[in-house]
């Protein structure tokens, strides 16, 4: 019946995916009624398959990765949250197989360096492709705490730690692309002798973030401190007020 309103809905699926949908369906449905709810699990479920039915290569992905499809199932009968995530981010369901789960959560040193190697495939000036690497990060070391706090393999206290690690590490390096994007427009800020001063610029955090206690939904509450002649300005083909630079950065 979902294949034929799906055929009802896109007369033209491709038939690489609806030879793809025909292999998972009925792995999925013998897989969903072994869950508690097993109803709400199907319909969560749906939703992604509405999210990817057009996108064979992640049907494909989970026809042939069993494990990452049964934990899936799994987060989403307990999790309304990861099924929101997903359903809008599917290339986060790389991250639900059994080596993610081995894994095990990362150092703060370990995602630093994984956001870093993301980053350096882009050339410096792509703002924009800079953001997106920052949002799949972002959201991808988020499900992955997720997962396995919901899965038991983590506590609490643990998961805290490491999205408060993921704030900080995104925080830094949102900074740092912020930055870069001012001092090409504008050039660096000057310093009381009219010399190219270095950014100095600092991110304190206050609430959850600062008392390491952050949740899923939590907000980030910060301020922002800067260092600067106050007369000067930037030494750029466009120049602007140093404090006009910093407010611009923050």
């Amino acid at each position: 019946e979902l294949l034929a309103k799906l055929r009802a809905e896109m007369p033209d699926l491709q038939e690489i995916a609806e030879s793809r949908l025909s292999q998972l369906m009925p792995v999925l449905l013998r897989l969903v009624s072994r869950e508690t709810l097993p109803d709400q699990a199907f319909l969560r479920c749906l939703d992604l398959i509405e999210a990817i039915k057009r996108r064979s290569t992640y049907i494909a992905f989970l026809n042939e990765n069993l494990d990452a499809l049964q934990r899936m199932i799994r987060l989403f009968s307990i999790s309304p949250f990861v099924v929101s995530r997903v359903s809008q981010f599917p290339i986060l369901l790389y991250e639900l197989t059994d080596r993610d789960v081995e894994q095990g959560l990362e150092s703060k040193v370990e995602l630093q360096e994984r956001l870093d190697t993301e980053l350096a495939r882009l050339p410096e000036a792509d703002l924009e492709g800079g953001m997106d690497v920052l949002r799949t990060f972002k959201h991808s070391a988020t499900l992955k705490v997720a997962m396995l706090e919901l899965l038991d393999l983590v506590p609490t206290m643990k998961a805290s730690d490491q999205l408060t690690a993921i704030a900080e590490v995104v925080l830094g390096q949102s900074v740092v692309l912020a930055a870069r994007y001012l001092v090409e427009r504008h050039g660096l800020p000057s310093n009381a002798s009219g010399e190219a001063d270095t950014v100095n610029f600092g991110v304190i955090a206050y609430g959850k973030l600062g008392g390491v206690e952050l949740g899923y939904g939590s907000d980030l509450d910060v301020v922002f401190v800067f260092d600067a002649h106050p007369s000067g300005a930037t030494l750029g083909a466009r120049p602007i007020d140093n404090r006009v630079f910093y407010s611009r950065l923050g």
